[in-house]
C-alpha cells in the first residue's frame, strides 16, 4: 500500500480549518491501473489478501463500518415527493426515482434486512480497503501498490471482493484458500447492493443542490440512471 507520509505530530492527516482534511502522499513512479483483466484481478486479490491479514494493530487504527448510506435521506426525499430541488437534473432525477420507486423501496428494505442479518451472527471483521478497482491501483517497476485510502474501514471481507470475482467463483474460491475465510453469500449482496444505493443517494444529494451542466454533472446523471436500474431492476 502507499500511506500517507505523517504530520508533524505523527498523524496521517491534518485538519485545515477545521473542515478540511490534507494529507501528502509520497511521489511514486509508475502508471496507472491496468484494467479489468484476468491478471490485475489475480494481482488485486494478493494485494487484498494482504491487507486483510493486517495485524489488529494496524486494523484497530481504522474506524468500524457502521452499515450506512450517506445521504439516504436524500432518497427518502425523492421517494416521498419531496421538493427535487434547483438546476437543470433535478426533475429529471426526481421522475427517474418515481419510476422505480417500487424497486428502490424494496432495495431498500433488501438492504435493511442484510444489514440485520450481519449484526445477528457478526462475521470476523478485517482492515479494508473499500474501493479496490483498477483507478485505486498503480504498478511501479517490481510491484502493484493499492493507493487512495481515505474510505478504508473495519468490516467483513466481503466490502473488498462483492465486484472482484470475474462470475465463476474462482477468485472467490481463491481467497477462501489464501485466508481460511468461508464468503457469504448474504454479505457480498449486501455491498453489492450498498454500492448503487449509495451512489443513488450521492447523485440525488447532489441534484438536490445548485448545480449546472458540467461534464460533472452530466457523468452525475449517467452514474445515476446506472445505478437506479441496477438497484431497482
Amino acid at each position: 500500500m502507499v500511506a500517507p507520509l505523517p504530520s508533524r505530530d505523527g498523524e496521517p492527516l491534518s485538519l485545515l480549518a477545521g473542515f478540511f482534511a490534507v494529507a501528502v502522499y509520497p511521489f511514486m513512479a509508475g502508471f496507472g491501473g491496468a484494467g479489468d483483466t484476468p491478471a490485475h484481478r489475480r494481482a488485486l486479490l494478493e494485494l487484498l489478501v494482504a491487507v486483510h491479514t493486517a495485524p489488529p494493530q494496524v486494523r484497530d487504527q481504522a474506524r468500524p463500518d457502521d452499515y450506512a448510506i450517506p445521504f439516504r435521506d436524500a432518497v427518502t426525499a425523492a421517494l416521498d415527493g419531496s421538493d427535487p430541488g434547483l438546476g437543470p437534473y433535478a426533475r429529471p432525477a426526481a421522475e427517474l426515482i418515481t419510476a422505480h420507486a417500487p424497486g428502490l423501496r424494496r432495495a431498500l428494505t433488501r438492504y435493511d434486512d442484510l444489514v440485520s442479518a450481519a449484526r445477528a451472527d457478526l462475521p470476523g471483521l478485517v482492515l479494508t480497503h473499500g474501493e479496490p478497482h483498477p483507478g485505486n491501483t498503480m504498478r511501479t517497476d517490481d510491484r502493484w501498490l493499492l493507493i487512495d485510502w481515505d474510505t478504508a474501514l473495519v468490516a467483513p471481507a466481503e466490502r473488498d471482493l462483492w465486484d472482484l470475482d470475474p462470475g465463476d467463483g474462482t477468485l472467490l474460491a481463491a481467497y477462501t484458500a489464501a485466508t481460511g475465510t468461508a464468503l457469504r453469500p448474504g454479505l457480498l449482496d449486501l455491498y453489492r447492493l450498498r454500492w448503487d444505493l449509495t451512489e443513488i443517494a450521492a447523485c440525488l444529494a447532489h441534484f438536490r443542490e445548485p448545480h449546472g451542466t458540467t461534464a460533472d454533472d452530466e457523468e452525475t446523471g449517467t452514474n445515476l440512471k446506472e445505478s437506479v436500474t441496477n438497484a431497482a431492476g
